[in-house]
């Protein structure tokens, strides 16, 4: 098949998990044979945080409209399959009028282009693509994200079919009159688990791609040389709407009964994290995937203590794929991503933290239970798994 990708993020540009997954399944279907290009979003786009109120308002509004280029080169490709990723700078109605175009000039062969949309946070109706738990202004912020899905809803049009990697995450598009015509599928995200000890690598990760694919119980379970059951790694932006403030308050209670906490990430709260002047404290600053995967062997619990509602957050996979206990506040989608086998505690709750974290800590070394549940969590996002998946989506009757 000749597929046609228009993404606002994707390497060696990207800035996020979205331009990651774009690329993994772009390169699974190129590896399958399939005839791949790329469609990436307007030069205005990159300079869009930089905008004034006013300016990313103006932007969004031309933003509902087709981009002219990108039609008129996608539309004389002539794909089978447009597959559309998040599109803000991309024009929001691009595909749609993509896909009117070429079912037009086919109309008399019966060859009709297919449409695959992928949702990956909610800035189909906030334009952030953030949902803050216990924000304020409830009411004023739902008529902006009414008005907004209205507009957005319309601009985009109707996908043949509409991929979530989470059921939350679509049900939230659905409850606001999003993809009612669309076929509906659910496919985890694939992630790639850092290095393959069969691949080489350092030796601080061998191991993980044991947890996929190990032949038995003994190979699936990390061994615990050089794991500090006791050293609690938070991974990720450092700012207070992803939990950090909160981690600090339940770090004063049970501090004396944990040896270390490492924060691996940057951001606006790094230098009060570095005043606190705690001997306890670690900040890593931002460190490559090999160095996580490090930091994660080398920990016995991971903390995603964020106030975002997440809808399938990686340092959860990649922390189970470490063999890290898990303990996440239950916001969005992560107690679906989590399943039975972390803890979760109420989003902003210290009390509810600090008891996730004690259960954690006090968690046996070993659980066979545990581990076969975390082995079929961390199988369903093997890459091949998922992008099996979407092939074969992309080639039904859509």
């Amino acid at each position: 098949m000749r597929i046609a990708i228009i993404t606002n993020d994707y390497p060696p540009e990207s800035k996020g998990g979205a331009g990651r997954i774009a690329a993994t399944y772009a390169d699974f279907l190129g590896e399958r044979g399939h005839e791949i290009k790329v469609w990436g979003p307007s030069d205005d786009f990159k300079t869009l945080l930089r905008k004034s109120v006013l300016g990313r308002l103006s932007f969004h509004l031309r933003d509902l409209m087709p981009r002219k280029v990108i039609v008129d080169e996608i539309v004389t490709w002539k794909p089978d399959v447009v597959i559309s990723h998040n599109l803000t700078g991309c024009g929001m109605g691009t595909a749609w009028k993509i896909k009117r175009s070429l079912d037009f000039a086919a109309l008399h062969s019966g060859r009709h282009v297919r449409w695959a949309h992928f949702l990956h946070d909610v800035q189909l109706f906030e334009p952030s693509g953030q949902i803050i738990y216990g924000e304020s202004f409830g009411l004023s912020r739902s008529l902006w994200r009414r008005g907004w899905a209205g507009l957005r809803k319309k601009a985009l049009g109707n996908p043949d079919v509409v991929i979530s990697p989470t059921k939350w995450l679509l049900g939230q598009h659905v409850a606001r009159g999003f993809f009612v015509d669309s076929r509906q599928e659910v496919i985890p995200n694939p992630i790639s688990f850092f290095c393959h000890p069969r691949e080489g690598g350092d030796p601080a990760v061998q191991g993980l791609d044991s947890r996929l694919h190990g032949n038995d119980e003994e190979d699936f379970r990390m061994t615990e040389g050089g794991r500090d059951r006791k050293q609690i790694l938070f991974v990720g932006r450092l700012d207070a709407d992803k939990g950090v403030g909160l981690l600090l308050e339940g770090w004063r209670i049970i501090r004396d009964s944990v040896e270390r906490l490492v924060f691996v990430g940057d951001g606006r709260m790094r230098r009060a994290i570095e005043s606190i002047g705690d001997t306890k404290i670690e900040v890593k600053g931002n460190l490559a995937p090999q160095d996580v995967a490090r930091e994660m062997s080398r920990s016995g619990v991971v903390v995603v203590p964020s106030l975002v509602m997440e809808n399938q957050p990686t340092v959860i996979l990649e922390a189970l794929s470490s063999g890290c206990n898990v303990v996440a506040s239950d916001v969005g989608g992560v107690s679906e991503t989590l399943g039975r086998v972390g803890r979760l505690f109420k989003p902003g709750s210290v009390d509810d933290l600090v008891r996730a974290v004690r259960e954690a800590l006090a968690a046996p070394e070993t659980d066979l239970e545990r581990d076969a549940a975390v082995k079929e969590i961390l199988q369903a996002h093997e890459p091949s798994v998922c992008g099996a998946a979407l092939e074969g989506l992309l080639k039904s009757n859509l």
